[in-house]
C-alpha cells in the first residue's frame, strides 16, 4: 500500500472520514510536517474533490477489492461508506458520449479558435 493509500485507508478507520486522493495526500503532507517539526496548531485541509471520482483507489485504501469496471466500483463504495454517488457521477455509464474527438498537440490552438466560433 502507499502513503496515499495508507493516509486514505487510516483516516477514513479511525475518524469514518473519506476523503479523495488529492486530500490524502495534503493530509500525508500536514502528518509529516507535525512529526517533523512538533507543530500541533490546529490545521484546515481543504478538500476539493470527491473520492467517488478516484472510487478504484478509494476502494483498495478502504480494502474493498477494486473491480475493473470503474461504474461497479461507484456502486460499491456508496454501499460500503452509506455516501450517497455526486450527482455528476450517478448513472454517468448511463449518459450519452458528448466529446469523443481527440487532438493531437499541433492541433489545440485551431480546435480552440474554432470552439470561440
Amino acid at each position: 500500500m502507499d502513503m496515499t493509500e495508507e493516509a486514505l485507508g487510516s483516516m477514513y478507520r479511525d475518524n469514518s472520514y473519506l476523503m479523495d486522493t488529492h486530500t490524502a495526500v495534503a493530509y500525508k503532507v500536514y502528518e509529516d510536517y507535525k512529526k517533523e517539526t512538533g507543530d500541533d496548531r490546529p490545521t484546515l485541509i481543504a478538500s476539493t474533490a470527491s473520492p467517488f471520482k478516484f472510487s478504484g483507489s478509494v476502494s483498495k485504501a478502504i480494502e474493498m477489492a477494486p473491480e475493473e469496471n470503474e461504474f461497479i466500483n461507484l456502486k460499491n463504495l456508496a454501499l460500503k461508506t452509506g455516501l450517497e454517488i455526486p450527482e455528476g457521477l450517478k448513472d454517468l455509464d448511463r449518459k450519452e458520449i458528448l466529446h469523443n474527438e481527440c487532438i493531437q498537440k499541433d492541433g489545440m490552438v485551431d480546435a480552440i479558435i474554432k470552439s470561440l466560433q
